[in-house]
């Protein structure tokens, strides 16, 4: 598959690429090989976290294993997420450069200050990103938007100067991805 290999869920929207060979019987298959990061990102509230780089991996069964990070730059801060675990039930871990405790760590980067300076609504948009993350269910209206326009790709993003910046995209064919 050079491409068009989707993983979606949980704040995750990534395009991979690799091969994968399958053998063994209906009943029991195979599976070996894997998928590389070609593009992908992680929305978590309005912060947005662009992959560094990601693969998946199957070893055996049915059910791939993440290994996914992202990085940003927070104030003086560099934060880690890293995605990881199988694909039925991924574990999202978060570090920071200095070290920050976990909850303050989502503080800065969602809100970009400490979680003692966070009203009491930031504090209940940041338990819904913790729900999320956990599994809890999503209502992303990107998920609905992209569905409904028959869409492989959809971003909405702002630059430096804070201007709005929107991106589609869709595949033609196997060889064609238009954005």
């Amino acid at each position: 598959a050079p491409s068009g290999i989707f993983v979606r869920g949980r704040g995750v929207d990534a395009e991979l690429n690799g091969n994968l060979t399958v053998r063994g019987t209906a009943a029991s298959p195979q599976v070996s090989g894997g998928f590389t990061m070609r593009r992908g990102r992680l929305e978590i509230l309005t912060r947005r976290l662009d992959f560094t780089n990601g693969d998946i991996t199957f070893g055996g069964g049915l059910i791939p294993v993440l290994n996914m990070s992202a990085d940003s730059t927070v104030g003086s801060n560099t934060v880690t997420v890293t995605v990881s675990g199988n694909a039925n039930d991924p574990s999202f871990a978060f570090s920071s450069s200095p070290a920050l405790p976990q909850d303050e760590i989502m503080a800065q980067l969602i809100f970009g200050q400490s979680m003692s300076k966070l009203s009491p609504l930031q504090i209940a948009r940041l338990a819904d990103a913790a729900s999320q993350l956990a599994g809890g269910r999503s209502t992303s209206l990107f998920d609905s938007l992209r569905s409904n326009l028959g869409i492989d790709d959809l971003d909405i993003s702002t630059d430096a100067e804070g201007r709005a910046r929107v991106s589609a995209g869709k595949y033609i064919n196997d060889r064609t991805y238009l954005e």
